[in-house]
């Protein structure tokens, strides 16, 4: 039986409390709307062969993934339990925040403040407070680095590796722009893995991973069909540029993530000027995940749901940001 730490309890306590407040509001989101009357619409198609609109081919994530999930919630108790689905993904996001920074750095200090930073971030709230792919997608995203961040030689490498690469490929197809974070997961993986397999190991199973989660994204492109193609580069790959200055992206994601993006770039620096390199590059990757989001808007000048998007990267600084207030703890 598998024991929860007191500490993680609290953060989750806390943090379900902070999100179910919103749940009931009264807040109109057109996403949500769309989202679960897609899933209705494919529930219909499934069981009766209605027609539906071709969802794949405009929507910025796989339509038969997360809105099915979200409508059988919407049908059991209307919208506010669609959100409070998102609430349960979210709670399960910062658990794996918790693992994956024990896993790493061996330290339940370093795992207490990185879920406690990323639970209290706006942008997290928000996930868990609105009916969107968002929280699933950042769910299997962060189960992926926690199954990456245990491969580290002895047994069962193969199977982790395996499960690692099943759940970025669903990470990818829930929400195509997660597809941002693999070289962090695949960095995780190297750099963890590293001092104790040595490199040339590290870099043949992060290949692996690699060719797993592509071999995945294969079958189920070739099961989709064109309109996925489309979908990809309409929402993703080729999205239309904006007008908004690179300034305000990256000022509106230092606004809600600056307070694991500073400690944790930080984080960095103190490995580096320490010699702890492989340390101080896995904090490095972390902390520059945070970054990956902003400058990718920045590139197409929209701040279009840059608010959901920075959560993606500040999963990871938070890790980086965790082990910095654990040594300052020290």
């Amino acid at each position: 039986m598998v024991r929860t730490p007191w500490p993680l309890l609290a953060v989750l306590a806390v943090q379900a409390a902070l999100s179910a407040s919103m749940v009931r509001t009264r807040t109109a989101f057109g996403d949500e709307a769309l989202y679960l009357s897609a899933g209705h619409l494919e529930w219909s198609h499934w069981l009766h062969g209605t027609q539906i609109p071709e969802y794949q081919t405009w929507f910025s994530g796989a339509p038969v993934i997360y809105p099915p999930i979200g409508a059988i919630a919407d049908s059991v108790g209307g919208l506010a339990a669609a959100r409070l689905l998102s609430l349960v993904f979210m709670l399960g996001v910062t658990s794996f925040v918790w693992a994956t920074a024990t896993r790493l750095l061996a330290d339940r200090r370093v795992a207490f403040f990185a879920a406690e930073l990323f639970a209290a971030l706006a942008p997290t709230l928000h996930l868990a407070s609105f009916a969107t792919y968002d929280a699933l997608a950042l769910l299997l995203l962060a189960m992926a680095t926690w199954c990456a961040a245990g491969v580290r030689g002895g047994q069962h490498v193969i199977r982790r590796i395996a499960a690692a690469g099943v759940l970025l490929a669903l990470a990818n197809a829930t929400k195509y722009a997660t597809a941002l974070y693999d070289p962090t997961v695949l960095g995780v993986m190297v750099l963890s893995s590293w001092p104790r397999t040595g490199w040339k190991a590290a870099l043949r199973q992060a290949a692996l991973l690699a060719g797993i989660t592509a071999a995945i994204l294969a079958v189920l492109l070739v099961l989709g069909g064109s309109g996925y193609l489309t979908g990809i580069r309409v929402t993703t790959t080729g999205r239309a540029h904006g007008t908004t200055t690179a300034a305000l992206v990256f000022g509106d994601a230092w606004s809600w993530t600056a307070v694991v993006l500073v400690p944790a770039l930080i984080a960095a620096v103190v490995g580096a000027v320490r010699r702890q390199w492989p340390q101080a590059l896995l904090l490095a990757a972390l902390a520059l995940s945070a970054l990956l989001a902003p400058a990718d808007q920045a590139r197409i000048q929209t701040a279009t749901s840059l608010n959901k998007h920075v959560d993606f990267g500040a999963w990871f600084a938070a890790i980086a940001a965790g082990y910095l207030l654990s040594s300052l703890c020290r």
